[in-house]
C-alpha cells in the first residue's frame, strides 16, 4: 500500500534512511521529520505487513511546474521487488494530478540499476555533474515532461 507519510512512520524513515545511506549523505531526524510535516514536500511511503520498505520525498512549491524528487530510497529487505517503480509511478501521477508539468532527481552516475528503472519510465539525462557527491562521485540530473 501507498499511502503518505505521517509522524508515525518517522523512526521506520529514519531506519530506512540510515540502511540506504552512507553516514555522509544521511539527513537527521529533524530532516526527516520536517520532509513528513512541511507543507511544500509529499512523503510517499510503501509498506508491506505494515512495515516501511519504501519512501520517496516530492519537493513540490505551489507556485512552481516542477516537482523535484529529493529521495527514494527502498529496505534492504524490499529491493528488487518493484517497490522503487511502484513509488516513483505514483509519484508520477500525483505530480500530473497536481497540475504540474515536469518532474526531475539527480542520481549517482555509478547507479545504473537506478538510471534503467528511471529511463524506462521516461526520464532523459539533462545534465552530468563532474564530483557531485563528497566523495567526487559524479552525478546525472534527469527529469520528465508530464503534458
Amino acid at each position: 500500500m501507498i499511502r503518505r507519510a505521517s509522524l508515525k512512520d518517522l523512526n521506520a524513515l529514519v531506519a530506512l534512511e540510515n540502511e540506504s545511506f552512507s553516514e555522509s549523505e544521511r539527513r537527521d531526524r529533524a530532516t526527516i521529520r520536517y520532509g513528513i510535516t512541511s507543507p511544500s514536500i509529499v512523503s510517499l511511503v510503501l509498506t508491506r505487513y505494515r512495515k516501511v520498505r519504501g519512501v520517496i520525498e516530492l519537493h513540490n512549491r505551489s507556485n512552481s511546474s516542477k516537482v523535484y524528487i529529493a529521495n527514494l530510497s527502498v529496505s534492504i529487505a524490499g529491493r528488487g521487488r518493484g517497490i522503487a517503480r511502484a513509488l516513483l509511478r505514483r509519484a508520477l501521477y500525483e505530480s500530473k494530478r497536481a497540475g504540474k508539468q515536469m518532474v526531475s532527481l539527480h542520481v549517482r552516475s555509478l547507479n545504473t540499476g537506478a538510471l534503467r528503472l528511471y529511463q524506462k519510465l521516461g526520464f532523459v539525462i539533462d545534465q552530468h555533474l563532474k564530483d557531485y557527491y563528497d566523495e567526487g562521485v559524479d552525478a546525472e540530473i534527469l527529469s520528465i515532461k508530464l503534458y
